[in-house]
């Protein structure tokens, strides 16, 4: 099931991509690779547990849902401001990609939210 998640949303995240290349394209403007060094720590939260829990754990599972909800909230943060500033911009063209990406991430911190308090962390309390 939390696997699942975590596949869906890497071809959501390939999805992702495409569409903030084709926002920069709109905006005629090429596109730049920037390191966010807030994603990097979520990152590197996230090795730090895989290395610290035991596999196939329960308890694995809660903290890396824990660590990816942090990066769906930090992403839904970014594309919810960008999405604001496209309407200021008067670019609706711009704001419904942008939006598109934001529902995306939205449905996924959804997704983990019923993943964890379903299944997951009622396990994880018990080992």
């Amino acid at each position: 099931m939390l696997a699942g998640a975590f596949s869906k949303h890497i071809k959501d995240t390939e999805w992702h991509i495409q569409t903030v290349e084709k926002v920069f394209r709109l905006l005629e403007e090429e596109p730049k690779e920037k390191k966010c060094d807030a994603m990097r720590s979520i990152i590197k939260e996230a090795e730090k547990i895989i290395h610290k829990t035991e596999t196939d754990s329960y308890t694995r599972d809660a903290a890396l849902i824990l660590a990816a909800q942090k990066a769906e909230h930090y992403e839904i943060a970014t594309y919810g401001t960008l999405r604001i500033f496209a309407t200021h911009m008067q670019r609706p063209d711009i704001r419904t990609e942008l939006e598109k990406i934001l529902d995306n991430e939205k449905r996924t911190d959804v997704t983990l939210t019923q993943i964890a308090e379903n299944y997951i962390n009622e396990l994880a309390a018990e080992e």
